[in-house]
């Protein structure tokens, strides 16, 4: 009784259970996003709930909220400037019926599946200044989302490793904007290129947005931003008259 109403009290604190089997990590300049909540001036979504099911999803579907999928170009053909080798594959929609469940309940950080899914998906880009991206990812296989900015270079990648679970899991480039961004089954950021190899790309309710960015406690940045708070205090500290 008591562990069911400690869960209760954090479900209501949190609006879900927080943790999750599944880890989620990140590499190079970003910040892994574990928590739907935390995403900050969402732009647009897509829920790939247009059917019907075995149907390609059309890659401008999503335009008139801000995002563009890519199929068949190499990366460079996208963003010139980007020195990895890639090729986009175009996404389409299913449901639990051929693969088995794949996003099974309680979804941890706030992730929501619900109706069709995709498969495949993808390559993508931004018609918005776009920091922050998030997506229900679900429990088959490895998974990475991986951003570049707008010259090419490569800013950094989330990784979600589950364990038979399902997550909500985002990327925060700490302000830098969008440029690229894949989701698949590929280390990228490890030098390997993109390709889809097998159908462990499960994913739901995509979601943008524009930040600002939220920044751990004990990241870099957050050092950084502590260190020159310190420094115009002194500063501005030093400045004072002093008293007669």
């Amino acid at each position: 009784m008591k562990k069911t109403l400690a869960l209760l009290a954090l479900t209501t604190a949190f609006g879900h259970l927080p943790t999750q089997a599944g880890t989620i990590t990140s590499q190079g300049s970003v910040v892994a996003l574990t928590d739907a909540q935390s995403m900050v001036g969402i732009i647009g979504m897509a829920t790939f709930d247009e059917g019907p099911i075995f149907t390609y999803i059309p890659l401008d579907r999503y335009v008139p909220s801000g995002m563009l999928f890519h199929a068949g170009e190499v990366f460079t053909d996208i963003v010139p400037g980007i020195a990895q080798a890639g090729l986009a594959y175009r996404p389409y929609m299913v449901d639990d019926s051929p693969f088995g469940v794949q996003f099974p309940e309680p979804i941890a950080g706030g992730g929501t599946a619900s109706g069709l899914f995709g498969v495949d998906a993808g390559v993508a880009t931004f018609g918005d200044r776009v920091t922050q991206f998030g997506l229900t990812a679900g429990k088959s296989g490895t998974q990475y989302i991986t951003a570049w900015d707008r010259a090419g270079t490569l800013i950094g990648q989330v990784k979600w490793e589950p364990s038979d679970d399902a997550a909500f899991v985002g990327i925060d480039t700490l302000g830098v904007e969008i440029g690229l961004l894949t989701y698949g089954n590929d280390d990228i950021y490890g030098g390997e290129d993109y390709n889809v190899g097998g159908n462990t790309i499960f994913s739901d309710d995509w979601r943008w947005a524009s930040g600002p960015s939220v920044i751990p406690e004990g990241h870099p940045a957050a050092l950084l931003a502590g260190s020159v708070l310190v420094g115009w205090f002194v500063v501005r500290r030093s400045r004072r008259p002093s008293a007669a």
